[in-house]
């Protein structure tokens, strides 16, 4: 797909704990409408609510701190327009001890006990159990996970996560180590491919019978569509 605005001049830096308010405040904000964001979020309050708004501000600040503790790097190209946070090979962000430390336990408990549930075994476990499909026993270990990506809508389409992917594809190339990452839109899915990732057959389907495709509560809903894709060097 050809881009539709002239590209600017791109800087990209990298960092860690000194970019965690920058990227909580954009990506709270990008990811309002997130079908799985909205699954997870969805006993907080109504959709686009200030009580949803807090518990997803809540729960990004503490995964992106439990992220940096554990070396997770923060990525961001022309002062912010696109970020990610993205976790080396053998690093983890769901530290137990860690999680605790970077306040896990008061975001997920604004989020309530099905919230809790459905973050730390519902979506977490569903995704982990895809990586033997592609991945061999080392590979599940050590490679790069993305985490989460997302660009400022007046950035768009302007090349800007596809350079960060370039990024994170250039530091995968170095060590030899694959890279995953999980679509929750067709709109994400398209551009990861675009850059040359390979989408897995199987989909990842959560809260079927309770949500509809956008993470809204919905009796005999459809759910949640999550697709996995990879790249090797």
């Amino acid at each position: 797909m050809e881009e539709t605005t002239p590209r600017e001049s791109r800087k990209i830096t990298c960092g860690g704990k000194e970019y965690i308010e920058r990227c909580v405040e954009i990506l709270t904000r990008l990811f309002v409408d997130d079908p799985v964001m909205m699954w997870l979020m969805c006993d907080t309050g109504a959709p686009g609510s200030q009580e949803m708004h807090r518990a997803r501000y809540g729960f990004f600040s503490a995964i992106f701190r439990a992220a940096a503790m554990n070396k997770g790097r923060f990525i961001e190209i022309n002062d912010f327009a696109s970020c990610a946070l993205v976790m080396p090979p053998g690093e983890k962000a769901d530290n137990p001890w860690t999680m605790i430390q970077a306040g896990i336990i008061p975001a997920l408990w604004t989020v309530g006990f099905g919230g809790m549930k459905r973050v730390l075994f519902e979506y977490a476990d569903t995704c982990h159990h895809m990586l033997p499909k592609v991945f061999n026993t080392e590979e599940q270990q050590n490679h790069w996970y993305i985490i989460i990506i997302g660009t400022e809508l007046d950035r768009r389409r302007k090349g800007l996560a596809s350079d960060i992917l370039g990024y994170i594809k250039d530091l995968a190339r170095k060590d030899g180590r694959p890279v995953w990452i999980e679509s929750t839109t067709e709109t994400s899915r398209d551009l990861y491919v675009k850059n040359g990732f390979t989408e897995l057959d199987d989909v990842v389907v959560l809260g079927q019978g309770k949500v509809g495709s956008d993470g809204i509560p919905k009796k005999n809903g459809e759910g949640v569509t999550i697709r996995c894709l990879y790249w090797r060097p």
